[in-house]
């Protein structure tokens, strides 16, 4: 049972870091789709225009899509990243 416990404890932690990452990527995308609309009238923004290739990475299953925050945080967040356009 113990095993379990902890199984259920480290994908509830897994799931406070990620979800928030997955939410702002899907308001991103549906900025990047709304603004493809012809009567849009506003540029994209650069977290807007990055949201496509970043989801891309993520369904390919890219590792460290949004970095490795377990490292950033052992740094003191000054952590590498795994591409410059990725947030």
């Amino acid at each position: 049972m113990r095993l379990r416990s902890l199984f259920f404890a480290g994908a509830r932690r897994l799931l406070g870091l990620v979800r928030p990452k997955l939410e702002r990527l899907r308001a991103e995308l549906r900025a990047f789709i709304a603004k493809h609309d012809h009567r849009a009238r506003t540029p994209f923004a650069e977290a807007e225009a990055r949201a496509w290739p970043t989801a891309l990475e993520l369904v390919a299953g890219a590792a460290q899509v949004f970095g490795d925050q377990l490292e950033r945080a052992a740094a003191g967040g000054r952590g590498r990243r795994r591409a410059a356009h990725l947030p």
